[in-house]
Formats: C-alpha cells, structure tokens, sequence
C-alpha cells in the first residue's frame, strides 16, 4: 500500500520570504531560495510550492490576449520590422489591454512573444527580407546601440553601463573606460600603482583573474609569464587561501544556522556561496597549476636524459 504523501510544513520565514521575493524571481529561482533556507528531509518539490503560491493568492499576472488590430499590424510589417522592434512598436499603440478592478492592463510584448504569435499565425519571412531587416538594422545601429533608451546588448532591459563600471566576463573582471570594456587588471595597475612599460604585461600573482586585491597582482613580460618558479609560488598562494577558507565556513554555517532575523540570514547565506563558489574555483585552479608544474618536471626529465645520451 502506498504511504500516504506528508503535509508540508511552511514556518512565518518561508511565507514572509515567499510574499517578498515571489514578483522578483523565476519559479527555479524561488524554489531553489527556499529549500536552501530548510532542513534536507523537509524540502520541497515545485508543486508544492505552486499550490502554497496560490494559497497565498499570489499571481505572476493575468493572461491577456492579442487584440485584433494589434494581429492586423503584425501581418502587415512582419516582413519590415525585426521582432525585437515589432515588440517596441506594439506597446507603443497600447491597444492590446484588459480591464481589471476598473483599470487598462496593458500586455507588454518582448520578442519570444512576436515570435511564437508569427509562429502560430503562420507568418515566415523569407531570406531576401531577413537580410533586408538585418541591413535595416545596421544602419540604425550607431545612432541607438549607446543611448539610455536602447542598448543593444541587452535589448534596451539595462541602460548603458556608466564610465568605470565593472562587469566579470569570461572569468575576468573588466570596466568600462572611453565607452569600451578592457580589462580590470592593467587599468586599475596603471592608474592607481604605478604605469606599465610597455611590452609588460599585469598578472595574478596566485593566477586566480578574480583575485583583483592590490596585493596580487605584478607585472612581467609575457615570456616568462609560466615561469615554473611563479607557478610554484602560486600554488602555494593558492593553498593557503583555501585553508583560510576552511576556517571561516564552520564559523559562518553556525551564525546562519542560529540567526532568527531573515535578513542577517539572507546575508550570512550570500557569503556563504560565495566562499564556497570561491572554494570551488580555487580547487579547479590548483589542479591545474600541479598539472602544468608536473609537465614542466617531466619534460626537463626528458631532455636531461637526451642530453646524457
């Protein structure tokens, strides 16, 4: 006979937590956020949650569908206008709406939305018109990809990044100077310790890229970048900054396990990620420095023993 599933158990955290953060983030978002706030045997699954959301009389939103005359223009300039702009354009009309506790709800379209309604509707472009909207585009690019209404990389959802900004691509820290990103580490050397001649370059003094204190980082020339000297000392750096890590973590999982304020909780539990985010990456890393160490030690090995011979 099958066991007869438990009721689920939601405390006033799980519930003030949910209310707080349910129009701010995705359903993984969310369910991921409050089982790391639980014990493992009293986890939930995504149903529960939905059902406990609609107890709650929470709703991401109302559905409303495309107007008529919203159908009519998509018809007549799919094969004009890109989706993204064809998306711009139709909250613009604000025809599509509905009227809810006496108020115009207005649907916002993004480009999934266009794409999926030309999909349905059966609405294909051909290649000729594809590269029509594509030349379009291009022309208008400069006059709009760095204006505060529309930035191109991110279809006008995040303004244009202001000067000195910061971003990490790729496993490295870059900012944005004269209107361009280049990287952290030789800008932040150059202005603020001391300039950098030229046919140098910055580095990593433990080769973590995100490791950007003052402290860590050295110039040298590209050549003798994987010294096996440098590759040592860095492996070394690298060992000692996870034992430090390994001492901090116990000190901190007992803070936040002991916490009765959800906010201390939230923060103790964002240093705890990323001091295990740090862990992980610091792991990765020295295999890596032991593998380029032992391969160095091996092909002296070789030549050694060529030269004997």
């Amino acid at each position: 006979m099958m066991k007869p599933k438990e009721k689920v158990q939601w405390d006033c955290f799980d519930l003030a937590f949910i209310r707080k953060h349910f129009y701010e983030m995705t359903w993984t978002e969310l369910l991921k956020a409050v089982n790391d706030t639980r014990p493992t045997n009293t986890r939930v699954d995504l149903g529960a949650l939905r059902h406990q959301v609609r107890r709650m009389g929470l709703s991401k939103g109302i559905q409303i569908r495309w107007s008529d005359e919203d159908i009519r223009y998509l018809e007549a300039n799919f094969r004009k206008y890109g989706d993204t702009e064809l998306a711009e354009r139709l909250n613009k009309r604000k025809k599509t709406f509905r009227v809810i506790d006496g108020k115009k709800v207005y649907r916002i379209f993004t480009k999934k939305h266009i794409d999926k309604k030309r999909d349905l509707l059966g609405l294909k472009r051909t290649p000729e018109e594809v590269e029509a909207i594509k030349k379009r585009n291009k022309e208008l690019l400069p006059r709009q990809c760095f204006t505060k209404e529309w930035n191109v990389y991110t279809r006008g959802i995040r303004k244009v990044a202001a000067e000195e900004t910061t971003r990490i691509w790729g496993g490295r820290r870059m900012v944005k100077v004269n209107g361009g990103f280049i990287p952290y580490t030789r800008w932040f050397y150059h202005n603020y310790i001391s300039p950098v001649p030229e046919g140098y370059i910055v580095y990593h003094i433990d080769y973590d890229t995100l490791n950007d204190n003052p402290e860590n980082l050295a110039i040298c020339r590209r050549k003798g970048l994987l010294s096996t000297e440098r590759l040592k000392k860095a492996l070394l750096l690298l060992i000692d900054r996870e034992k430090d890590i390994l001492k901090l973590l116990p000190d901190l999982e007992r803070k936040k396990d002991k916490t009765f304020k959800r906010d201390r909780y939230d923060e103790l539990l964002r240093e705890c990620k990323n001091l295990y985010a740090d862990l992980t990456r610091i792991r990765k890393l020295q295999s890596k420095l032991q593998t380029k160490i032992n391969d160095r030690y091996e092909r002296e090995r070789k030549f050694k023993e060529k030269k004997h011979v």
